[in-house]
């Protein structure tokens, strides 16, 4: 085993027994001055007799390019506590705290796999603490395959001229463990909902008169929704998508995709009677895929795409506050991007989860404990983007059912 700084680690090592070829690390984050952690674990399957290479990089900026070395990061030599032939378990030892908060990209081949650490700042935000819960308790929870961004679905509803195939539907949330029994079809061609903060107001992305853009409605004690207002941008040619209520519900954010296929963060403001009012541009990455959501200490929570390769693509979750002149960015764990579906007062998180075959889709309920529960399945409608209400009475998702 050996370093070579700035460059890589190359290990050298025979697994005691075949079988599926994974690799996996933990932990996958660690906590600015928290001197908790000072070791990682590459956990890798692979063929008897393989070679396991690990190449790292370093990220600070979601717009950044990453550089090929990881600061202060070193393997111990081959004693045997650090690499056991039969599980193929390498130890990686962090002799001292990370100086720098990013995305450390680890990548290995056979198998070929590419994970990431992050190294984040400290704070006792809500948001964070609860992902805490997530990533201790319940795992993480078994999300199944990488769905498809939100930028990625807006483009293929486009192309495909496929945007009368979607809709919002709401559900009462039923009792713990218990099934959906009953939903209601609120919004056409429309998908990505997201409840307001302090009332049952729903923002999503519509398609209306030939583009996409940011709608909100009210929903009654009955399920039913009215349309409070469009946002209908001046600029010819974007796409409006993927919002997220501000924590004080006054303002949407969102992702505009433009007419240069780049695609950033804007915000809509709005007046005294919270009605749009002015939007504003936030960042110029070009590759944001997704806001996760609006929390008022970390800032607006959103995840970016890079290319990588031999890999189809790495998804990260960043912050960013909105402040002046410069909004800085903070990377978090790719678990932030469960907490849309979060039920804080159960202590679950609901999800979606694609499958191969039919049925198409399942809503799961995840609690604490790692039980996962079906909440609803269907055959033939992909359902996706489960959303909680502030008070947990209403859940709100969106379906592709194909005509």
């Amino acid at each position: 085993m050996r370093f070579l700084i700035a460059i890589c680690v190359c290990l050298v090592g025979t697994v005691g027994q075949a079988g599926a070829q994974s690799v996996f690390m933990r932990p996958d984050r660690l906590r600015e001055g928290d001197g908790k952690t000072r070791n990682i674990t590459v956990e890798a399957n692979v063929q008897p007799g393989a070679r396991l290479s690990i190449a790292v990089s370093y990220r600070s900026d979601p717009s950044a390019s990453g550089s090929s070395f990881i600061p202060k990061f070193s393997v111990q030599d081959n004693a045997s506590e650090d690499r056991n032939p039969q599980d193929g378990k390498i130890r990686v030892v962090l002799p001292k705290a990370f100086d720098k908060t990013g995305v450390y990209i680890i990548e290995t081949d056979e198998p070929r796999a590419v994970v990431s650490l992050v190294h984040e700042p400290n704070n006792t935000s809500y948001l964070r603490q609860f992902v805490d819960w997530l990533v201790t308790a319940a795992g993480g929870g078994e999300r199944g395959r990488k769905n498809a961004s939100a930028l990625e679905r807006i483009e293929e509803l486009t192309s495909n001229k496929s945007q009368d195939e979607v809709a919002i539907w709401t559900a009462p949330l039923p009792a713990a463990g218990k099934e959906i029994e009953s939903k209601s079809l609120n919004i056409r061609s429309a998908l990505m909902p997201s409840w307001s903060r302090n009332q049952n107001h729903l923002a999503c992305s519509a398609w209306r008169n030939g583009k996409w853009l940011i709608a909100a409605y009210a929903i009654n004690q009955s399920g039913v929704a009215t349309e409070l207002w469009q946002w209908n941008s001046p600029l010819a040619g974007v796409s409006d998508f993927s919002p997220a209520w501000s924590p004080k519900g006054d303002g949407v954010v969102f992702v505009r995709l433009g007419q240069d296929q780049k695609s950033d963060i804007w915000v809509v403001e709005f007046d005294g009677n919270r009605r749009p009012k002015k939007e504003m541009r936030v960042t110029t990455i070009g590759n944001v895929q997704a806001i996760v959501g609006w929390d008022k200490d970390l800032g607006i929570l959103f995840e970016t795409k890079s290319a990588i390769e031999g890999h189809p693509g790495l998804r990260e979750v960043w912050a960013i506050k909105l402040t002046v002149p410069i909004a800085p960015v903070t990377p978090l764990s790719g678990e932030y991007g469960l907490i849309r579906g979060s039920a804080p007062g159960r202590r679950t998180v609901i999800y979606a989860e694609e499958k191969d075959g039919l049925p198409r889709s399942v809503l799961y309920e995840i609690d604490s404990s790692g039980t996962r529960r079906t909440l609803l399945i269907e055959p033939t409608c992909l359902h996706s983007w489960p959303t909680v209400s502030s008070d947990e009475k209403w859940l709100a998702f969106d379906s592709n059912c194909p005509r």
